[in-house]
């Protein structure tokens, strides 16, 4: 069905005042909705106001109308529920701090594979420069050089 704004801004209001919005709440809405249902969908705000009364005293009736025992219950679980979340997110923030603590001290503390492989050319061509240009040298196998300085897996 639809209703015109001020009918759904009543609804609304009501579904807001609920502590709890679970399936007896629903239905109690649904029969609320069936009491405004007349066939007259052009309702203003105070006309829905004067049929049922203010979103507050219709929650305070179905409160009243409610079993004691049930809300109670509604509300141990719903008290458990946003403890075990909040507890749940702790952990999740303990964990997540952690790792980047790990990932961080892993960045910061060991060069990076790249880095790494940059520096060990940089030696290999500073050998093989010292090697090409100085008369003085004795003849140098270039694997040798290549397993000295970790590369030869590289080629």
């Amino acid at each position: 069905m639809t209703y015109n704004k001020n009918v759904k801004k009543y609804i609304k209001q009501c579904k807001y005042l609920f502590a709890s919005y679970g399936k007896s709440e629903k239905e109690y809405i649904r029969k609320l909705i069936d009491n405004i249902d007349d066939g007259s969908h052009d309702m203003t705000y105070d006309e829905v106001v004067e049929r049922l009364g203010t979103p507050k005293e219709v929650i305070i009736s179905y409160y009243e109308q409610e079993d004691m025992d049930s809300l109670i219950e509604k509300a141990k679980v719903r008290r458990l529920l946003k403890n075990f979340l909040s507890v749940a997110l702790v952990v999740l923030l303990v964990f997540l701090c952690y790792k980047a603590y790990i990932v961080s001290a892993k960045l910061y503390s060991v060069p990076k594979k790249d880095d790494q492989i940059i520096f060990d050319l940089i030696v290999l061509y500073f050998k093989l420069f010292f090697y090409l240009f100085t008369p003085w040298h004795e003849p140098v196998n270039l694997f040798w050089m290549l397993n000295d300085i970790n590369l030869r897996h590289y080629i």
